[in-house]
């Protein structure tokens, strides 16, 4: 009987992904699983057969091809591996955020982690400034309101751009209280559209849609812009597109002029 506990099953997953990655990519025998991963015919048996008692690969014509069961593990494992390495990348940004923070794993999988440093503290300012001035559409939830970013959507809007975004009440008033006659403006052009919620996420959750690409931004302050997290990886967009329009329906309208 095979080992039911998830501990010894990691364990495998972890010694063992490259050449289960392999062998998923296509069947192979032991010489060429040897000679791709560049390891000894010893390291090959052990693997294999550690594989094959756990029902994760099984023989074939061509040498050894992963079963059902080695097919998802292979592919569960992959992409747990990739979301472990987006958090640990994330993590300095991250840590000013509180413990219940509504951010999913999915969103840092594969991320781009653009942080604020002594050398170029504005690196995040201006990854913001890119997406944004190469979208069509923005929508988000969350987020501060940054003189430099009013000025920047404000241009945008007037090109065309459609922004939806739903800021929390303090935000809200502060857009409100100090750039009435920017927020007028914009409204003005029926490509804008406010909202405002208690629920808004602690972090500034975007989305930046030109043609059919979207990818999706996690925006973190402290007492200043401390990090962006970037992310095109299309779990990452659906779940901040989920979360957008869950917050966007709940949320209370703000009349226009």
């Amino acid at each position: 009987m095979r080992d039911p506990v998830p501990e010894a099953v990691l364990d495998l997953l972890a010694r063992r992904a490259e050449l289960l990655d392999r062998i998923a990519e296509r069947p192979a025998d032991k010489p060429a699983l040897g000679d791709a991963l560049g390891v000894s015919r010893s390291t090959v048996d052990r693997a294999v057969r550690e594989l094959a008692e756990r029902g994760f690969i099984e023989r074939c014509g061509d040498g050894y091809r992963t079963t059902a069961a080695g097919r998802l593990a292979a592919a569960s494992y992959g992409e747990f591996r990739r979301r472990s390495e987006g958090i640990r990348a994330a993590a300095d940004v991250l840590d000013v955020l509180p413990p219940d923070a509504p951010l999913d794993a999915r969103a840092l999988a594969g991320a781009e982690v653009v942080a604020a440093d002594g050398g170029d503290p504005e690196r995040p300012a201006r990854r913001i400034a890119e997406l944004v001035g190469r979208a069509d559409e923005v929508r988000g939830a969350g987020g501060l309101v940054a003189d430099r970013y009013v000025r920047l959507y404000r241009d945008r809007i007037l090109d065309g751009t459609a922004v939806r975004v739903v800021l929390a009440p303090a935000s809200l008033e502060r857009l409100l209280a100090g750039h009435a006659d920017a927020v007028a403006a914009a409204l003005e052009t029926g490509l804008v559209e406010l909202r405002e919620s208690p629920d808004a996420p602690p972090f500034g959750l975007r989305l930046y849609s030109r043609d059919d690409e979207t990818t999706m931004s996690v925006t973190v302050y402290d007492d200043d812009l401390r990090g962006i997290i970037c992310n095109d990886d299309p779990g990452a967009v659906e779940w901040a597109a989920e979360y957008v329009e869950r917050i966007w329906n709940d949320a209370r309208a703000i009349p226009t002029p």
